[in-house]
This record gives C-alpha cells, structure tokens and sequence, in this order.
C-alpha cells in the first residue's frame, strides 16, 4: 500500500493527466466543428458561385473558381483529420497508458482503442467517410471541370482548369493517405 507522499504524487499525476486528457478531447471537439464549418463554407460559397453562373450574372469560367475552393476546403478538413487522429492515438497510447499504470484498472479511457478497432473495417470506413468526402471535394467539381471544356477558350482558362485538376489530385492523394492509415491494422 503506497504511502501518503506516494498517494499525493499519484493524484497529482491523474490530476495532470486528466487535465491533459480534456484539454486534448476539447481540441477534437474544437476540430471536429472545424470541420463542419468547412463543409458549410464550401457548400454556401459553390452553391453561390454555381447559382449566378447558371442565372447568367458572372461568366461561366468562373465556376473554376469552385474545384479550388473545395480542393482548398477538403485540404484543410482533411487535415484536421488527421490531428484527429493523432490525438486519439496520444490520448489512447500516451495519457491512457499512463492512467492505467498508476490506477491499475485497464477500462480507464477506453473509447479511443474500441472506436480506433471499429474504424478499421475498410467497407464502414469508406461508407461513413471515404464516399462522402470524396462526392463532397471531388467528384462533384471534377465532373464540374469536365463540363467546363467545353467553353473554355483562352489559355489562361485552361492553365486554371489545368491548376483546379492538380489541386484535386492532392486531394485524393491526402484522402488516400488517410484511409490507407486509419484502414491499416
């Protein structure tokens, strides 16, 4: 049986601990809305942009405007992803891993392990972000591209519809990234 000096060293350390652990579950939090944000600006911003072209009030070269702004928007969205994730394993193999050692009970902040095996499924991962994600950022402004040359006239036109095809591969390549690594055992 610890001590007393013993037992106040380990409330201290599960107290760092578990402030740790919630300023880190704040920031996913935080993150996490982020990313709900980036999917609405991307949203408004192209609905708006897809509307007045259609309504004839800009010309319509300026839809490359929007395979940018959702390369840009899904950058940034699937960034924080990854930070996501990088928290979650902290959380799982670092604070909780510690926890456990000076609690001795291994359920403590077991949610990030369990979600962590759940996610690994390839079918449901790519059901819950992989198909989403990609209609959202990609498909829907590539198809948009495709349809673009056939109005496109000037070279500057094209070195942007050129520009908006490269942004997008990043894409894809970030998004295959992430899912080869959240898909991995």
């Amino acid at each position: 049986m610890p001590d007393a000096d013993e037992s106040l060293q380990i409330a201290d350390r599960t107290s760092v601990l578990l402030a740790e652990f919630t300023s880190l579950r704040s920031e996913i939090a935080a993150r996490s809305a982020a990313q709900t944000t980036l999917i609405n600006i991307d949203l408004t911003v192209c609905g708006a942009i897809a509307g007045l072209a259609l309504s004839q009030r800009i010309a319509v070269t300026v839809l490359l405007l929007i395979p940018f702004l959702s390369g840009c928007c899904a950058m940034l969205y699937l960034d924080h992803a990854a930070q996501i994730d990088n928290i979650a394993s902290y959380i799982d193999t670092d604070i909780r891993a510690s926890l456990t050692q000076l609690l001795g009970d291994e359920k403590l902040l077991a949610w990030e392990s369990a979600n962590r095996d759940k996610r690994t499924h390839r079918t449901p991962l790519l059901i819950r972000f992989g198909i989403p994600m990609l209609f959202l950022f990609v498909v829907g402004p590539l198809a948009l591209c495709v349809g673009l040359t056939a109005v496109l006239g000037t070279w500057w036109e094209w070195t942007a519809l050129i520009a908006a095809l490269i942004v997008q591969a990043i894409v894809c390549a970030m998004w295959l990234s992430l899912f080869r690594r959240w898909s991995a055992p």
